[in-house]
């Protein structure tokens, strides 16, 4: 098949991209007696995997190199996939997902998994990425409880507001929490 310049120009030009595992390889292998992390590292993620369900069987050994498992992404993007920065959210239509990140990124909103031919060239499991969207989802959040549990003892050590507004955050929760409190008129 032959491109033209023009064509890889419209397309947005060109670009390296890389193998991305939804369920990443490393899990599986070069865990030895030597590397206990590793192993320990590799259990919790197939004990995940088997508490939401998933067979992991369907992943054992070089089967994690699947094409349900896998996908080709720019190099930049796979680094955000693998740091859970980036998940895809299954939509109303078949393999078609929203591009979810915790950064500012230039992404389509929206990405559709096509194939040719769905029984010798499988698409992205959309399990594997639900299940990589909920994990990320949890490791993103979990940030956000530790910003709360910040606010909330700085709410009861801070006897002043900071002058340069570095304290807004905990006045404005303050506030939010005072409106959202029944208020008695009258008694």
């Amino acid at each position: 098949m032959t491109v033209t310049d023009e064509e890889v120009l419209a397309a947005g030009g060109e670009m390296h991209s890389e193998c991305a595992h939804i369920v990443p390889d490393s899990t599986y292998f070069n865990v030895t007696a030597n590397s206990p992390d590793k192993k320990d590292y590799s259990a919790s993620v197939l004990a995940v995997l088997k508490r939401f369900g998933y067979n992991v069987d369907n992943l054992n050994g070089e089967k994690v190199h699947s094409l349900f498992n896998v996908m080709t992404m720019q190099r930049d993007v796979h680094d955000l996939f693998d740091r859970l920065e980036l998940w895809f959210e299954k939509t109303a239509t078949p393999n078609c997902y929203n591009v979810q990140k915790t950064i500012l990124l230039v992404t389509p909103d929206q990405v559709t998994f096509t194939t040719p031919d769905p029984d010798k060239l499988p698409l992205p499991s959309p399990d594997l990425l639900a299940l990589h969207a909920a994990c990320a989802k949890v490791a993103h959040l979990s940030g956000a409880g530790e910003y709360v549990d910040r606010i909330l003892e700085d709410m009861e050590q801070i006897e002043v507001l900071a002058y340069d507004g570095t304290s807004s955050d905990v006045l404005y929760h303050a506030l939010m929490t005072l409106g959202s409190r029944a208020i008695a008129v009258g008694e």
